[in-house]
């Protein structure tokens, strides 16, 4: 099976992390009431985590890494994409270098802090169904993937501006 990269915004890594863990908890509280029972309170789920680590080969890998910094630096959400998991909008919140570098070697470890909001709608989203009059294209808008690589993703598609209502594409 081959595994689609993982991107955020437009960068896409070359090589997919070797570890990546998603955190997802919920905001539980407990009121205890005096000399009875205590009483749970759900208030819903938490932002999720992505935390991960990768490596970065060949002799371009600083380029690599430089990249990966320019794009942390922006400071502004975006469309993660983590394969055959999620889409959701997030922020990158941490970049390290792990360990001493080598040669053609970078050793990394990165953060993601999940964007909750208008957003989440799209937060496990893998696939969409398409609805009367929908194209590729709009799909690609949508939800900020490249034209190239939905055409990629859906090998089924013969046609990118004519889609059947109820199909399923394939985001990620």
């Amino acid at each position: 099976m081959i595994i689609s990269p993982m991107k955020f915004k437009d960068l896409i890594w070359n090589y997919n992390p070797e570890k990546i863990k998603i955190l997802s908890e919920k905001e539980i509280v407990e009121n205890k009431i005096p000399m009875s029972y205590s009483d749970i309170q759900n208030f819903g789920r938490m932002a999720r985590v992505i935390k991960g680590e990768g490596s970065l080969f060949g002799s371009d890998c600083f380029s690599q890494f430089d990249r990966m910094w320019q794009v942390y630096r922006e400071n502004t959400a975006g469309l993660l994409s983590i394969p055959e998991f999620a889409v959701m909008q997030a922020m990158f919140t941490s970049l390290h270098i792990v360990g001493e570098s080598a040669d053609n070697l970078i050793t990394y470890s990165f953060t993601f802090t999940e964007v909750m909001g208008e957003e989440q709608e799209n937060s496990l989203i893998t696939n969409h169904t398409v609805t009367a009059g929908e194209n590729l294209w709009d799909i690609s808008n949508r939800y900020n993937i490249p034209i190239d690589e939905l055409i990629a993703l859906n090998p089924s598609v013969q046609n990118p501006f004519m889609l059947k209502q109820d199909d399923e594409v394939i985001l990620c």
